[in-house]
């Protein structure tokens, strides 16, 4: 069987529309790369018949939009401060600008790790030496107790003077239990 050159260019403009067409249906990305790549055609000999050469039209398929999902954090439970009891921290100190937001802490080998918090600035009222610990305890309606965590300073001096000044923050409970809390308690753990 002779093949001329028309038809081979009809040969190929049909097997180019199949190929195209299995790809689209198959692998849209990779559809998005051929379609994008430049097409090679061979340089036409003049046709001397009326035969119509058929070229391929590219289906453009839409590739869908993958929206992330986040997790809520406990910051997006709660758009309010439950009322907190400071306690025995007021002995120690001037307590002012709480704000629910975010919070670091570094361990002994460098990794640094975020998390949610309740921040907040105190100023010594009077001299102490750092030995004092604060718990934060977070109680539901019923007044059982359904998370709590200690007070962070930072920095955190050995010996307080009065007026040092510091950043404060609290750990919040994770996302399921902060939606409980409706009261705070601060006390001193050591």
């Amino acid at each position: 069987m002779k093949i001329t050159t028309e038809k081979a260019s009809v040969i190929i403009a049909v097997v180019t529309l199949i190929v195209t067409v299995v790809l689209a249906v198959y692998y849209p990305q990779v559809t998005q790369i051929f379609i994008q790549s430049p097409i090679i055609t061979p340089t036409p000999t003049p046709i001397t018949t009326s035969t119509p050469i058929i070229t391929p039209t590219p289906i453009i398929t839409p590739t869908p939009i993958i929206t992330p999902t986040t997790t809520p954090k406990p910051t997006d439970v709660i758009n309010q401060l439950p009322p907190i009891e400071w306690g025995i921290m007021e002995t120690y100190f001037d307590i002012s600008d709480t704000t629910l937001g975010e919070a670091e802490y570094t361990d002994v080998l460098g990794m640094v790790y975020e998390y949610d918090s309740i921040n907040f600035i105190v100023e010594a009222k009077r001299s102490f030496y750092a030995i004092i610990i604060f718990e934060a305890e977070f109680y539901d309606e019923d007044g059982i107790k359904v998370y709590s965590s200690f007070v962070d300073f930072d920095p955190d001096y050995d010996q307080w003077q009065p007026g040092d000044r510091s950043k404060g923050h609290m750990e919040l409970p994770s996302t399921s239990d902060i939606g409980k809390v409706r009261s705070i308690k601060i006390s001193q753990f050591a």
